[in-house]
């Protein structure tokens, strides 16, 4: 399980630097080896750890990130019974998806490049789910499977380690990672429901999933 610097700190995940570092002088009096031995010597370094990184901006962004794709991880354990079986990996199975793979991965690292322009229009990832009349009046979850991506922890992002490529990321600066999204389909949905879906905790701002229902002509599937 990843590490809540926050919450090892004490502190809030809104807290600013100030907080940051009262708190990370707080514990690491109380923790260091000179005053605790070898007792608290792993404790002192875990929030040494949190500490270098809440305290480096662009270390923070994607460490904050990072434990935001944690925390949907762990809400998904707690959701309802998915209405359909399996999850959409829009990932692995971009045939589903219009617009093509390669223009939507394109699209949505430039949410995460510091490159990238300040302005970008947002645009529809399309995604069509078929359900039986008995599982669109049911309602329920559908859950998805998005792409996201990190800057590469090893590279900081450059893609080279010295005089050489990053073997971690490939040289390209970033890691993708997916992200679970449940689309909540309503009771009795009707065929050509369209239901719209922010990807914005993903730290993905310019992209909309949208969801279009289909319903069969028969019960079972």
């Amino acid at each position: 399980m990843m590490d809540d610097y926050y919450l090892l700190l004490g502190i809030s995940r809104d807290s600013g630097m100030t907080q940051i570092k009262r708190a990370y002088r707080r514990l690491s009096l109380r923790f260091h080896p000179d005053v605790t031995g070898a007792e608290g010597a792993e404790q002192f370094a875990r929030v040494k750890e949190a500490y270098d990184t809440l305290a480096h901006a662009s270390r923070k962004a994607d460490y904050d990130r990072r434990l935001s794709l944690a925390d949907e991880v762990r809400t998904t354990d707690e959701a309802p019974e998915p209405l359909v079986g399996g999850v959409m990996d829009l990932f692995g199975n971009f045939a589903t998806v219009h617009p093509g793979s390669e223009e939507i991965l394109a699209h949505i690292l430039n949410n995460y490049i510091d490159r990238a322009p300040k302005s970008h229009p947002a645009r529809e990832l399309n995604v069509e789910i078929v359900l039986t009349p008995r599982q669109a009046a049911k309602g329920g979850t559908v859950p998805m499977v998005v792409p996201v991506a990190r800057v590469c922890g090893r590279c900081g992002g450059t893609g080279r380690t010295g005089y050489f490529f990053c073997d971690a990321c490939d040289g390209h600066g970033t890691v993708w990672e997916k992200a679970r999204v449940d689309v909540t389909v309503p009771a009795n949905a009707a065929e050509g429901t369209v239901i719209e879906t922010s990807l914005r905790h993903l730290g993905i701002r310019n992209m909309w999933l949208k969801t279009h229902v289909r319903v069969t002509l028969h019960q079972t599937a």
